[in-house]
């Protein structure tokens, strides 16, 4: 499942397009869904500190489902 920032100027769909593009070489899809709002989650206290290299704690994110 590819995944990736959104660049200045792109809307979350540009940005999945993109990284659907970069990463798996698809250029033609058909967006099925993309969901309302953020999902955001924690990573579980035995992970912080080793995960992302410690940096982060988290994640907000959203999905977009396209049909090949």
């Amino acid at each position: 499942m590819p995944q990736g920032g959104v660049d200045k100027g792109e809307d979350f769909y540009e940005a999945a397009i993109r990284e659907l593009k970069e990463e798996t070489s698809i250029k033609s899809v058909s967006l099925i869904k993309k969901i309302d709002g953020l999902l955001t989650y924690h990573l579980p206290n035995e992970l912080l500190g080793i995960i992302w290299k410690g940096k982060f704690k988290g994640q907000k994110t959203t999905m977009v489902y396209n049909e090949i």
